[in-house]
């Protein structure tokens, strides 16, 4: 037999060996680890949703989890977790991105001093880096001052005290302001603030970001605490949603974890004391085969968790115990306590969508038509519904503008002078006191007509589907813009720009080209300069239940539209 380097090797390098020929739960990927946590020694745990099961199980095997952060006395302790207490070492709540954690160590020590310091929403006012940890927000600009320097103060000692940080990465998506930088746990708007593109994006760190970030938060961190060590970890929880619309969540997530993983190994090799440890990969390899994550895909179960932990308490700890979910009994439990012991506090939630309202039954808007078939290609839309209207040819997208019309109402319409513009018309033209409806004769460009029409000659100009398709979309804006009236409105339907942070073209077949418009919609049109207002409607297709954008441009002098759903 040839002899080869393989040869020499230990059993854990071998994929037989190590994984596919070994019980699930004996499964180890931790092949060494480079210091362990002695008895007494003080752990900060921090991170994404899953750092929380790490806490948990911690403090239940009796280490010393520090806690500088604890709840006020007359709050009971069944109320103290809504108040992010308890769950983590300090009252910081899920910290998502190294960038976000980096940050927090600078605004805490006062070296870096974000713009959006705070969000007022009413009479409350909300933490733009902690918009969950208060229930309705604090009542006064006062109570949320005081209770930021409380918190900056215990974020300060929980720092200056720790022995070891565990701190588990889990995005590299993040949403920041374009002014400073300062990074958000939530996109602005979704659990207080208000997200405006002109002052903030979506951005996805590198490997080269991430690394950054946290070899700047280590040494910052060892300047104030030259001992500290960290062991960190990846979160094996998926993304709840990609911010980009050409990019399926799978490939996005596949994408984020590499990323996060590739960056551990650097920070590894770059620093000393510092160790990784593979959650990730205990939860979702193969040998798991699905029974670590939940029906959701997301989630993932008790015995996952327990099987992280034995491979950590072995490792880091020198305990071979049996790992039992922090107040269950080895035997029995029931599945609804589990499913209360596996829950935990994540911001996600705050992006699931709502339920829609139920239809009483399909009815096209602009014909009356309640008769429904799939769309091209055999397209089927919202809970399979057909989304052509038989009777006019409409589909989702021309309904939803024609509905954002109506709720103008009838008699505003019935006065108005009308411009329809493209092959997809989103109005009935019985609906105004005057219509034209024009259509070009070539891609890419608007119909030819239109530079002989007189300015101001509308009071609605309506596009659907056509403003991207155009070569030149800013010119073709502003010419129709040249065809409206002071107080007119124009309304443009395309695919929703928030789930991109800037506007991108694309060019397919033949030369087409197609642009897909993002955050960056009012200074890509030149809103501001041009006193121009633009407001995002969400509205439900009467046929299919489908809930798509709608936008009206207006002058500042128009009369008011419907208010942004």
């Amino acid at each position: 037999m040839k002899n080869t380097p393989y040869q020499a090797l230990p059993e854990h390098c071998f994929w037989q060996r190590a994984v596919a020929g070994v019980a699930r739960e004996q499964v180890d990927a931790l092949v060494t680890a480079p210091f362990m946590i002695a008895p007494g020694e003080r752990i900060v745990t921090a991170g994404s949703c899953f750092a929380q099961h790490v806490g948990r199980h911690l403090r239940a095997a009796g280490l010393s989890v520090l806690q500088t952060e604890p709840a006020h006395d007359w709050l009971h302790d069944s109320e103290a977790a809504s108040y992010g207490y308890g769950i983590y070492s300090a009252r910081y709540g899920n910290i998502y991105t190294a960038r976000q954690l980096l940050q927090l160590f600078q605004r805490a020590h006062g070296q870096f001093q974000p713009a959006e310091r705070l969000w007022e929403h009413g009479a409350r006012c909300i933490d733009p880096f902690r918009p969950r940890i208060q229930p309705d927000g604090f009542a006064t600009r006062e109570e949320f001052e005081a209770d930021q320097r409380q918190h900056f103060g215990a974020v300060r000692s929980a720092f200056a005290q720790l022995d070891v940080l565990i701190f588990t990465l889990g995005l590299t998506q993040a949403w920041e302001a374009l002014d400073d930088g300062a990074v958000f746990p939530l996109c602005p708007g979704v659990a207080g603030g208000s997200f405006d593109a002109l002052r903030h994006r979506v951005h996805n760190f590198s490997v080269a970001e991430v690394t950054g970030d946290m070899l700047a938060l280590i040494d910052l961190l060892r300047a104030v605490n030259p001992a500290a060590r960290l062991i960190l970890t990846v979160s094996p929880v998926p993304l709840a949603a990609g911010a980009a619309a050409h990019e399926h969540v799978l490939t996005a997530n596949t994408w984020s974890k590499s990323v996060l993983r590739v960056a551990c190994a650097d920070i590894v090799a770059r620093r000393e004391r510092v160790a990784y440890m593979p959650s990730y990969e205990l939860i979702t390899g193969a040998h798991a085969r699905g029974a670590y994550v939940a029906d959701d895909l997301r989630s993932v179960t008790e015995a996952g968790v327990s099987h992280v932990m034995r491979v950590f308490l072995r490792h880091f700890i020198g305990s071979a115990g049996t790992v039992v979910a922090p107040g269950v009994a080895a035997a029995g439990g029931g599945l609804e306590q589990m499913a209360q012991l596996v829950a935990v506090n994540c911001d996600d939630d705050a992006l699931k969508l709502a339920p829609a309202a139920p239809l009483l039954a399909p009815l096209c808007n602009l014909c009356g038509g309640e008769a429904f078939g799939p769309g091209p290609g055999g397209r089927l839309g919202k809970d399979q519904l057909g989304p052509h209207c038989l009777a006019c040819g409409s589909l989702e997208r021309q309904r939803v503008a024609a509905q954002v019309l109506l709720e103008l109402g009838r008699e505003q319409l019935a006065g108005r002078r009308a411009l329809l513009v493209g092959a997809e018309r989103g109005a009935d033209v019985r609906w105004f006191r005057h219509c034209d409806a024009v259509q070009a004769s070539a891609p890419g460009v608007l119909p030819a007509a239109l530079a002989d029409y007189a300015d101001a000659s509308y009071d609605l100009i309506v596009l659907v589907h056509v403003l991207e398709y155009l070569d030149d979309d800013r010119a073709g804006f502003d010419q129709l813009r040249r065809l409206l009236s002071p107080t007119g409105l124009l309304l443009a339907c395309f695919v929703d720009p928030r789930v991109r942070p800037w506007t991108s073209l694309h060019v397919g077949p033949a030369g087409s080209a197609r642009r897909w418009y993002g955050r960056d919609l009012a200074q890509h049109f030149r809103c501001k300069p041009e006193k121009l207002g633009v407001t995002m409607h969400e509205v439900a297709d009467p046929g299919t239940g489908a809930v798509l954008p709608v936008h009206l441009f207006a002058a500042a002098t128009s009369p008011k539209a419907p208010p942004p759903c």
